[in-house]
């Protein structure tokens, strides 16, 4: 039902600036460890923080998961990026509230803004404006599955078990 990348296909490589943290990251700087990819846009972006809960809830250490959400900002108007830019801070402020303390949030909640919305061309994510889309990338960094519906947390928790059962 999708358009996506196919699976078994060497994600193709992207780097983007984090929310908050200006850190600039790649999927291939997390190989050694299976990388979800999170696709929204600007109107289902929210759903991103109940896919993390839901994953988290199963696998809350990054380094069993890590979780990378991608937000396709294309169509919004360069003038508003600065306070596209100042909403996601105060949204990821906000959310690092909710992490155990435990965990360093620069590595259990990562928003990427895609301004150009040139990683979700390059992985051929369809229309994320109704539900978010999954990648879900296993550990040499090759497209080991992919969604898009709204059952984007249980799909994941799947998804992922079903990938960490296959390694071992």
């Amino acid at each position: 039902m999708t358009d996506f990348l196919p699976t078994g296909m060497t994600a193709p490589p992207f780097t983007l600036t984090a929310v908050y943290t200006e850190t600039p990251i790649t999927p291939s700087q997390y190989r050694g460890r299976p990388v979800l990819l999170s696709f929204s846009d600007y109107q289902t972006a929210r759903n991103t923080q109940d896919l993390v809960k839901a994953v988290r809830r199963h696998y809350n250490d990054p380094q069993q998961l890590m979780i990378l959400n991608v937000v396709d900002f294309h169509a919004i108007p360069r003038l508003m990026h600065g306070t596209a830019r100042r909403v996601m801070n105060t949204i990821y402020e906000q959310a690092v509230k909710e992490i155990p303390e435990q965990y360093d949030p620069r590595d259990h909640l990562i928003i990427l803004p895609d301004w150009q919305g040139k990683v979700c061309q390059a992985y051929r994510v369809p229309d994320i404006s109704r539900h978010l889309a999954l990648a879900l990338l296993d550990a040499e960094g090759q497209i080991y599955s992919t969604y898009y519906g709204p059952d984007s947390g249980a799909t994941a928790v799947r998804q992922a078990t079903a990938l960490i059962e296959d390694k071992n």
